[in-house]
Formats: structure tokens, sequence, C-alpha cells
């Protein structure tokens, strides 16, 4: 999704990275399955990489396609973004404060649903790394 507009007129755009208006969330359904199968994947490519099977682990994970030659920590990385599977999207309107609330994303159709803040408070997406 590139930009989409708020009930109020504002357009929210979703065209770079580390936006303070955006977050992502793994519904609490979810989370324990996601991380632990996470988890379980990167223990699995550090036995198969122990064991001389590298190459066997990332053919059956990420198919025949997937590059042989890359880095570990690219590769890490990939296993991660499995977390992608689960995630969901927030996005706070920077004019009216209110909330858009990712659905699900079926065959590239995102659904959002809108939440009217009932105080003056804004920027609750926010980093708090400060």
């Amino acid at each position: 999704m590139a930009k989409f507009e708020c009930s109020c007129g504002h357009i929210i755009r979703d065209q770079t990275d580390a936006l303070p208006y955006k977050a992502t969330f793994i519904p609490d359904e979810d989370d324990e399955v996601s991380f632990t199968e996470t988890i379980n994947r990167i223990a699995e490519f550090i036995q198969a990489k122990e064991l001389g099977r590298r190459d066997a682990f990332l053919q059956k994970i990420f198919g025949e396609a997937y590059l042989r030659d890359l880095d570990d920590l690219s590769i890490l990385w990939d296993l991660v973004s499995y977390l992608d599977t689960f995630r969901r999207f927030i996005f706070e309107c920077e004019n009216c404060g209110r909330i858009w609330i990712q659905k699900h994303k079926e065959l590239d159709h995102n659904i959002y649903a809108s939440y009217w803040p009932e105080s003056d408070v804004r920027g609750v997406l926010k980093s708090q790394r400060m």
C-alpha cells in the first residue's frame, strides 16, 4: 500500500521507512506460534550448518531459486522475515488522530478498520527509543 485517504480527507502515505505514524503488530493469538516457529527455523539452520547441510536446508525452506552464496546474517534476516506472515499494520492519521488497524491482508486486499480517539493524545505510534 502506498497511500490511502483518511475519513477526514488527510492522505496517509506509506512510501518510506521509519514513519512516526505507522506501527506493526502480531495478534496475541499468533504471537507464540510465530515466534516459536521462527526460533525453530533458526535453530534448524544452525544445526544444518554444523552438519554441513546448509544448502539442503536453504532449498527446503526457501526453494530452489534461493541464493546459496548469501552470508549467514542475510539468511538469518530472511528466516526472521517469516514473522511478516503474521504481522499487520496500524496507522495514525496525523491530522485527526484516527487509528487505522489492518484487519487482514487477503490476496493483496488490505482491509482496515478505523477508530476515533476519545482524548487529545496524539503520536501514539511514535518510537519510544529516545
